[in-house]
């Protein structure tokens, strides 16, 4: 799964698949890792979602 891809489409307004890819990374630091890269990426929307799956996986992490 790659998960650019699945953050990727739309517009700024919408959450898109944020929510599916925060379950897929679940607590798997390589996965953790490969959204990371998306905070980097050329599209804007992709670097936005990315970062709210980021807020939302840590969050869970830390309860």
């Amino acid at each position: 799964m790659d998960i650019r891809e699945l953050l990727s489409g739309g517009d700024l307004r919408s959450i898109g698949h944020v929510d599916a890819v925060v379950v897929y990374v679940g607590d798997d630091p390589d996965r953790f890792s490969e959204l990371m890269t998306g905070l980097t990426d050329d599209r804007p929307v992709v670097r936005m979602r990315s970062a709210d799956a980021v807020e939302k996986v840590t969050r869970h992490r830390h309860r």
